[in-house]
């Protein structure tokens, strides 16, 4: 400001934001590049990628970076005054609190109350700037992607997550060529699901990029009309995640007529993002299900995928301004509310829940979702009485769907069951036996 002013008489606000963007860049530079070695370089990325994660996750990804970027060359090793070998490593050479400093990062609590802590870069914009710095300005691009083919399978799906949005998101965007050739066109047609997933998640990310956009656009049109079902799988994930709206829901409709198990399980995957991500969505979502449900080669398919929907897709009772008597469990079914207080859901909901019960290839897995419903109801006496709803309209009018439904409760109710769920079978029974009476 004070040189500004004495050389112009003036202040413009222009020259100082490029002032300070190229102050920045260069202090950041001067930053990454003064970190010592290649466990701090390890670790910095592996915070960059993983950045929020809980810490026992990023030191163990940085633990694997360290062994794919240290030199591993023969060398000798002296015995130490005890006459065993030393360590090549010293896994106390610097304790996390003085990393944490150089690294210009800092702990957190982990949320919810739950016992640990999480790391981050204070400055939010670092994570982004590690990755890249680390693949535009080392020769190290093969052992980077390797890494992140190893964390896109971890356990852990918050890792698997981050892995893909903040690490092979981000190079797909900066290196949309190279990342295709050497990840996403051999993962998308691969047999692993976790990869393929991957896929979808850089390819939103990198999508923000006009450019990218278009490329990825063709790359999936490939696979939608690819004969593997793996690629028709890698083509549902990307759209459920929202990167072409307009034309998810249909789109994924078409996938139906595939007669496989991994197209059919993606696309029910794909309807759960587009839910979750946009509630409002679920009219549309539904109808075609309903529409899709009553054909014959699409039947089951649908009927799949909409027990996926309601298995997967939940929300959080807290963020709902509309639960008066305040919820006994933190999440709800999302179908199951959203059939509750919108009522041109109703019908494709009670339809849908109906054909998955009649469906003898998902009787298992129609009762699990019933079942797993019915846990929730049993503690929370509001979605008790949604439960009680939903029961009444599909067994009215339906006399073998209430008989499964009356199979189900007798089963929460066995003397084998552990955990039995007497409120809820109470209801159960209750609602069947008043329509029986009304048959009768």
């Amino acid at each position: 400001l004070c040189e500004q002013y004495d050389l112009d008489g003036r202040i413009d606000p222009d020259r100082l934001r490029e002032h300070r963007a190229r102050w920045e860049a260069e202090d950041f530079e001067i930053w990454a590049e003064s970190l010592p070695d290649a466990a701090t370089r390890s670790f910095a990325l592996a915070l960059a990628v993983l950045n929020g994660c809980p810490q026992e996750d990023i030191a163990q990804a940085a633990r694997s970076l360290r062994g794919r970027l240290e030199d591993d060359g023969p060398y000798v090793r002296a015995p130490g005054p005890d006459g065993r070998l030393t360590r090549s490593k010293d896994l106390f050479e610097m304790p996390r609190r003085r990393l944490l400093r150089r690294l210009r990062a800092q702990e957190q609590d982990r949320p919810g109350g739950e016992p640990g802590s999480v790391l981050e870069y204070r400055d939010p914009d670092y994570a982004r700037r590690v990755v890249l710095h680390a693949w535009t300005q080392y020769e190290i691009q093969g052992e980077i992607l390797d890494w992140l083919d190893e964390l896109v399978v971890h356990p852990a799906e918050q890792v698997r997550v981050y892995a893909a949005v903040s690490g092979l998101g981000v190079l797909a965007a900066a290196s949309y060529g190279y990342v295709e050739r050497r990840v996403l066109r051999p993962w998308a047609r691969g047999e692993n699901a976790w990869r393929r997933m991957a896929v979808a998640y850089a390819l939103t990310v990198a999508g923000e990029d006009a450019w990218v956009r278009e490329k990825a656009a063709e790359l999936m049109n490939g696979w939608y009309a690819d004969e593997s079902p793996w690629g028709r799988a890698t083509a549902a994930r990307v759209l459920g995640l929202g990167l072409w709206p307009e034309r998810a829901v249909e789109e994924i409709a078409r996938l139906f007529k595939v007669v496989d198990a991994t197209v059919a399980v993606a696309a029910g995957c794909a309807l759960a993002d587009l839910v979750a991500f946009e509630p409002d969505r679920a009219g549309s979502v539904l109808a075609m299900l309903r529409t899709r449900a009553g054909e014959h080669r699409s039947g089951r398919a649908a009927v799949l995928a909409f027990l996926i929907v309601a298995a997967q897709v939940v929300v959080e009772t807290k963020e709902l301004a509309d639960v008066e008597q305040g919820a006994r469990v933190p999440e709800w079914p999302t179908l199951l509310h959203l059939a509750h207080r919108r009522h041109e859901l109703r019908d494709p909901f009670v339809r849908l829940w109906r054909a998955a019960l009649h469906e003898p290839d998902f009787h298992d897995e129609a009762e699990q979702v019933v079942g797993n419903w019915a846990k929730l109801a049993e503690r929370d006496s509001e979605l008790r009485e949604m439960f009680r709803l939903m029961v009444g309209a599909i067994a009215d009018g339906d006399v073998r769907a209430g008989r499964v439904l009356r199979m189900c409760a007798d089963s929460w109710i066995h003397p084998d069951r552990i955990v039995p769920l007497p409120l809820t079978a109470g209801i159960v029974h209750a609602t069947l036996d008043a329509i029986d009476l009304e048959r009768v």
